[in-house]
């Protein structure tokens, strides 16, 4: 009987390495799931910021845009002729 009781301690030894040994894998898949999840939201977020940097590249296409047909409009307006300062204005220009 002692070599029975011997037998099944060691069986349940066995048996409980084994379980730790499961719930070390769970956990471990548990980590390696919330890094995805972080990885995904890093993701997410460069996905924002390359949008928002397309938004600002478009709006500076306006801007520039808006420029050319400023300047197309003075150098009509003024028969190709570009616009002289006014004197006041190139002194205190000149003087920063």
């Amino acid at each position: 009987m002692k070599i029975h009781t011997r037998g099944l301690l060691t069986l349940q030894a066995d048996a409980l390495t084994l379980q730790a040994d499961a719930i070390t894998l769970q956990a471990d898949a548990l980590t390696l799931q919330a890094d995805a999840i972080t990885l995904q939201a890093d993701a997410f977020a460069l996905q924002v910021d390359a949008i928002t940097l397309q938004a600002d590249a478009i709006t500076l296409q306006v801007d520039a845009f808006a420029l050319q047909v400023d300047a197309s409009t003075c150098n009509t307006a003024n028969h190709g002729k570009i616009p002289q300062p006014n004197m006041k204005i190139s002194f205190l220009l000149s003087s920063l």
